[in-house]
């Protein structure tokens, strides 16, 4: 099974490539069809498949020749390892509770790199942070695993709190030069899910 998950995994990193690459952009992450970011040529089926097609081309364009950045593959192979992981963890006790667990490591993977590279933290993705959260902290309960990551119980909202309050200051003091206003408002949704 931790396999199939692996796999399963690799699938969800190629969808996180994609994200990453269209959301900063301000492209649909459902339409429109992959292409190379050098000629533009839109990618086939089996250049698409997660790890293979890149060592397949030896990490160039099959009709440019550019050298494709190695951030792809190692993205698909991070999520790989992450879904299997997790999955080693959460499944045992709820497969709900692991594709939550899932969901919000793929999305801090998603804004880690975009932040690398832009220096931005997209409202949108923050947002789809948030939804995701306040839906997993609702069923809790219906599925049996309530108390894990209870959000807005006391715990979660004083963090929450907390962590907004300091990186605002931080955020004041040094007029957005020491973090930018998405780091404060990631800041609050981390301590709302995890709490203390």
């Amino acid at each position: 099974m931790y396999l199939y998950t692996f796999f399963l995994g690799l699938i969800v990193g190629s969808f996180v490539n994609v994200v990453i690459c269209r959301i900063p952009r301000g492209q649909s992450i459902v339409r429109g069809r992959s292409k190379c970011p050098d000629c533009g040529r839109k990618l086939a089926w089996y250049d698409l498949i997660p790890v293979a097609s890149f060592l397949a081309l030896a990490g160039r364009c099959r009709t440019c020749g550019k050298k494709i950045s190695p951030a792809y593959p190692a993205i698909e192979l991070y999520s790989g390892f992450t879904v299997a992981v997790s999955y080693w963890f959460f499944a045992g006790s709820s497969w709900l509770a692991w594709l939550f667990v899932v969901f919000i490591l793929e999305l801090f993977l998603i804004l880690a790199v975009i932040d690398l590279r832009h220096l931005i933290l997209p409202d949108s993705l923050l947002t789809a942070l948030l939804i995701g959260a306040i839906v997993w902290s609702s069923t809790q309960k219906l599925i049996g695993v309530a108390g894990r990551w209870q959000i807005f119980d006391f715990n979660s909202l004083a963090c929450a709190g907390v962590l907004f309050v300091v990186f605002f200051i931080i955020w004041l003091l040094s007029h957005g030069r020491g973090v930018g206003f998405g780091d404060v408002k990631l800041a609050g949704i981390v301590g709302l899910i995890f709490g203390f």
